[in-house]
Order: structure tokens, then sequence, then C-alpha cells
């Protein structure tokens, strides 16, 4: 008999018993799809990899402070890359980039804010992706004083400029700066990261401005026969170069070469949805184990039908395919329930992320390795179903079941094995609750966490001012003034504020100086997080300072530098004491620019939400005025109904 007629006959057996087969699907069902949901996601956000040609050999250098126990993986400086990109050899195409906030307008008013990269021509050159229309970025529009130039990508050129085909060559305004559309790329591309268009970059090759350039993520693509740990020893090398000539900066700063993807989501995503993918295998092995046991029971009833199978001539191994098919067809039934469960749930988590800007290579659907995964998964069901049952069905002693008369004695025989599936069961099942019960409650600790601020009825916005419109500090110093003023003026508001980093969105990490404690060297300054302010900052957050003053509109430019700091602050600095009148200046700022305490605030998350260090302070935003500062307004009624005053006001 064939597998084909075995599987016929599974069919009409299985009909004959419609309880036990919905049950037994349904339970596969689930854990197959639960299963696929879990793999899918990391297929497409991990092991699918970017979707470029020869993609595994694109990587990324990352800094790693060897003083830090949490070796975190950072940028670094313009000048530092720069020097690399003229000396190093383990990559063919090299370049660097960040990533920021690019204003287009075209003369009419009609600005538009995206999130843009300014790169350098090297970083285009990475995926070897040609543009649809034009040409890419060359090293000639980095060089100082070049034509500015700008690269659309396509959604900016099919939604702003409706799919212009004459857009090249096109003068608009960037950044305020007037600037000649040189191409447009395809459509999805957005390398290296959520780019809508890209903008020359420029690395400074000045040594002394290296504090103060925007860092940047240095990209390549490793030359053929060169290794991920080739490319590392080169680069630490490269590092311990920079550690020995800036010792203040670099001094405990190394390299570490990276495949790209790891670079941006880290290990510790694909370590947790790892974690998640086991865990719902977990959940496949329990369906495997309650399908075993329900075939345990029907096969101690068919005990004399089988037996009687093996006297009329069939042999152990045509019983044991015989009774694999039955399961054959369980478990692909269920793999065709899981796949659509695995739809609906692929779906379910495209559409949750779609608001939170995932990396430009995710792509989470059902493609050929996930059905791959799915059939393969089928399969040991299959085995892990169906293969004990057909092992002991098949060992049976046929003379001593024809004897038996009754169900009882048979069923008996098969009693140890459907306890054991079931001790099998319980155990899996207890480690998953504990598992799920601590994940539970870690989710609830987080988010009842006393962030130290309200937020609830804030809204907030970000705005940018650019060198050709605000080209000095003194100008932009007015400009947020006046927007002070003028949200101060807003109805339905109880407070309003500008700040370089609005709270738990991360901040500064400058190096400090107390005043009255000695230091060896530079490199000993501590660090603390800081953010600049505007007067009403705590008031629009719902918190009041513990003592001293809040800012004032006379701490200006020309007034004596002044600062608030956390209560995490003075317990770190001062012992508890009150830090009211204590000074303190940045490291990198000149020996005389001291800064004197002013006031002492309740801890608000400065930084990230997970950062266990919350020591920070505060600097009136009139005293460093940047380029770019979010806005944020305590609403009397529903925050967004302020969007459109604040929109006129700015």
């Amino acid at each position: 008999m064939s597998f084909a007629s075995d599987l016929r006959i599974s069919f009409r057996l299985l009909l004959k018993q419609p309880a036990l087969t919905l049950i037994a699907v349904v339970a596969l069902t689930l854990g197959i799809g639960l299963t696929t949901v879990m793999f899918s996601i990391i297929h497409g956000a991990f092991w699918r990899g970017l979707p470029f040609e020869e993609s595994e050999r694109i990587a990324a250098v990352g800094s790693i402070d060897t003083s830090n126990a949490d070796n975190n993986v950072g940028d670094w400086r313009q000048y530092d890359v720069e020097q690399w990109a003229r000396t190093q050899q383990s990559f063919d195409d090299f370049g660097a980039f960040y990533q920021g906030t690019v204003n287009v307008s075209d003369g009419n008013g009609n600005a538009e804010r995206f999130d843009g990269v300014f790169a350098t021509a090297g970083v285009l050159a990475v995926p070897g992706t040609p543009p649809s229309l034009g040409r890419l970025l060359q090293p000639t529009d980095e060089a100082p004083g070049a034509p500015t130039v700008v690269l659309l990508g396509h959604g900016v050129w099919k939604n702003r400029y409706q799919a212009d085909p004459n857009i090249v060559g096109r003068e608009i305004r960037v950044n305020g700066k007037l600037s000649t559309v040189i191409g447009v790329m395809p459509e999805g591309f957005q390398f290296p990261t959520a780019a809508a268009l890209w903008v020359p970059l420029t690395l400074s090759t000045d040594p002394q401005a290296r504090t103060t350039a925007t860092t940047v993520t240095p990209v390549g693509r490793l030359a053929p026969n060169v290794t991920f740990a080739e490319a590392t020893a080169e680069f630490e090398v490269l590092a311990s170069r920079l550690a020995t000539e800036f010792p203040e900066t670099n001094g405990s700063t190394t390299a570490a070469v990276l495949p790209f993807i790891d670079r941006f989501l880290g290990p510790e995503v694909l370590t947790m949805l790892l974690t998640m993918l086991g865990a719902v295998f977990g959940v496949l092995l329990i369906a495997c184990a309650n399908v075993a046991n329900l075939l345990i029971a029907r096969t101690a009833v068919r005990t004399k039908e089988i037996a009687i199978r093996s006297a009329l001539g069939a042999s152990r191994g045509q019983v044991i395919r015989q009774l694999l098919s039955e399961s054959a067809v369980l478990a692909f039934a269920g793999a065709l329930g899981g796949l659509a469960v695995a739809w609906a749930g692929i779906s379910i988590f495209n559409r949750a992320i779609v608001d939170t800007d995932p990396p430009f290579w995710i792509d989470i659907g059902l493609h050929p390795p996930v059905l791959l995964f799915v059939t393969a998964l089928a399969l040991v069901s299959t085995l892990a179903a169906g293969l004990l049952p057909a092992l002991q069905a098949s060992r049976a002693d046929i003379n001593v079941v024809l004897k038996d008369e009754t169900r009882g004695a048979s069923g008996l025989r098969v009693g140890r094995l459907s306890r054991t599936l079931v001790v099998v069961e319980i155990a899996v099942s207890c480690g998953l609750l504990v598992a799920s019960g601590l994940a539970i409650k870690s989710i609830t600790t987080l988010k009842n966490a006393d962030r130290g601020f309200a937020s609830a009825s804030v809204f907030t916005a970000r705005l940018g001012l650019f060198e050709a419109d605000y080209p000095t500090p003194e100008a932009r110093a007015r400009f947020f003034a006046d927007v002070q003023t003028r949200l101060d003026t807003i109805p339905g508001t109880e407070g309003a504020t500008l700040a370089t980093n609005l709270p738990a969105t991360g901040a500064n990490m400058p190096a400090i100086v107390i005043d009255g404690v000695t230091y060896a060297s530079e490199k000993d300054h501590p660090r603390s997080q800081a953010t600049d302010v505007s007067p009403g900052f705590f008031r629009t957050f719902d918190r009041q300072l513990l003592s001293g003053r809040d800012f004032r509109d006379t701490d200006s430019m020309d007034a004596p530098g002044v600062a608030i700091v956390n209560e995490s602050f003075a317990r770190k600095f001062f012992e508890n004491a009150d830090p009211v009148g204590r000074r303190i200046r940045l490291s990198q700022s000149e020996p005389d620019a001291w800064m004197t305490i002013v006031g002492l605030a309740p801890d608000i998350h400065l930084g990230r939400l997970e950062n266990k260090d919350q020591a920070g302070f505060y600097q009136p935003l009139a005293q460093n005025p940047p380029r770019f500062a979010s806005v944020a307004v305590r609403a009397i009624g529903a925050p967004m109904e302020l969007a459109p005053a604040v929109r006129r006001e700015i």
C-alpha cells in the first residue's frame, strides 16, 4: 500500500471522529501560527538582510568606550572618520553620515520638514543602487565651497513635486539654502536610515573642532575576501592611534566593524525576539503533546484493529507509516490554519509598527523562507505528535491483543506514556507561565513607573532654524524669545516652554567640572545629562522647584551663567547638600565660564527611561541658543487642538 493510499484512509478515519480531529487541528493551528509570526518578524528584521546585492558585506564602524561596562556602540567624530577615509584598506566603498531634519521650501511659504541624511558620496556608493533620475552624490559635491545640491527620495519627488520628470536641475530651498536637485532615488530606497532625501556632508578636517562637530556613523562595503574580524583588527589599530593623539577624548575608545543591521538594531533586540520565538515554540510543543495524547487514546481503542492488520501481513513499518500519515494529515491541516493565523498576526504587527518609523529594510511577510519554515514545522509536528503513539501501537503483542476481549486492558498499556506527556506539558506550561508572568510584571512596572513629569496633556513639536536665516546666536535667541512670548498668549494653555530635548527622549552628556574639586586630568571629568530650557519648563510639565529659583528672561547671553540641577545631581556631586550657590562648568568651556546653580529641581527623566543614573542639569536656552529646539505646551483640553494655534504663532 502506498503513502497516498495511507493518506486517503487517514482522511476517512479522521472524518469519522470530527471532535478529536477539530481539537487536534485547532491546537496545532495556534502553535504553528504563533511560531510562524515570530519567525517572520525575526526573518524580516534580521535574517532577510538588506535589499541589496551582497548585502552581507555592508558594515558599519561603531565606537566602544572600554571604560563603560555596558560597551554600548556609538558614533565617531567627523575628524576621526575623515582621517580614516584616506588610509583604511578594509572597505571598497566607505563614507559617513548622520540623520537630521531637512526643511524644504520653494519660495512660496509652503515649507515642509523631512527626515534627511547628511552623507558623504561614499555612503550612497555602498548599496550600489543607481538613481531613477539624475545622478548620485559625488565627492566634488562635498568639497568646501561647492554648490549646494540635494538628492530626492521617491516619496518627496512623487508627493511634493507630483513626480515631475524634469525635476533634475530645479532649484529649491533646503535648510534655507538655494540647492539644485541632482537626482531622484528609486521607490523604497532609504539607505542608510529612513531617509526622505540626501544632502552632501563635508567632514570636518579641523582637529580643534573635533568635540563640537556633529558625530557621524561610518559605513562601507567590505572588500572581497576581507572578513569582519580582519576589518575590526584594522580599525582597532586606527582607533588606538587616535587614542594616543587625543587621550582626553579617545583614550578608552576602540572600534568594532559590525554587520549593518546589527549596528542599528543591536544584539539585544535579536536576543529578545529569539526568546519570544522560543516561548511560542514551547506553545507548539504543548500543542503537539496534546495531540499526541489524543492519538494515544485513539490508538488504544484501535489496538485490536492494528493487531488484525499485523496478523494479515502488515509489517511494523507499514503500521507506523499508516499511523504517522494520520498525524501528518492533522499537522498539515494545522499548518494551513497556522498560515491563516500567521497572515493575520503579521498584518496586525505591520500596522502596529507603521507609526514607529521602522528601519527601511524590515519586510515582514509570508516570504518563501517563512513558507519553508511552516513546512518544517508541519513535519516536526507530525513526528512530535504521531511518532510515540505509532511506535507504541506497533510494538503490541498480536497474540495477547487478539485474545484480549476488553478495551480497558489495551488502554492501560499506554497509561505510562500518556502520563509522561502530561508531565512534559505541565513542565513546559509552568516555564512559560513564569516567563510570561515576569514579562507582564516588567511591562506593568515600566508602564506605571514615575517618569517625574506630566505628559498626557502636553502638546509637542519640533522646529529648526538655519544659518541662512538665523546666522548668529543672537538672532536665534531673539527668535526663541519671541516664540516663548507668543506661546504664552495662546488661549487654553497652562504653560509653554522650549527645550533642546524633551524629557525621556535623550539628553546630551557633557563632561563637567565641579568648582572646588581637583581632577588628575581632563578624562577624569565626570559626565552628566544636560539640556537647555526656556523659563516655564517646570510649570509646563507640572513640577515645582524644591529650592532656589526658576530661569528668568534676564538670564540672557550677556548675563552670568546659571544652571538648575536635579536631586540626583545634588546627591551624586554634593552629597545631598543644598547645591544652590555652588558652581559648575562644562569641561570644554573657558576656565572662567562658571555657571552658578540657582535652583534644585525634582528628578525628571532627562535621558532615556532605561537610564539608571538620572543626574542632570539645565541651562537657560537663551544662554545657549540652539539651531533645533522642541516645543512643549500644556493644554487645558485636548493637546492636539492646540496644533493650529502653535503652527500659526511659530
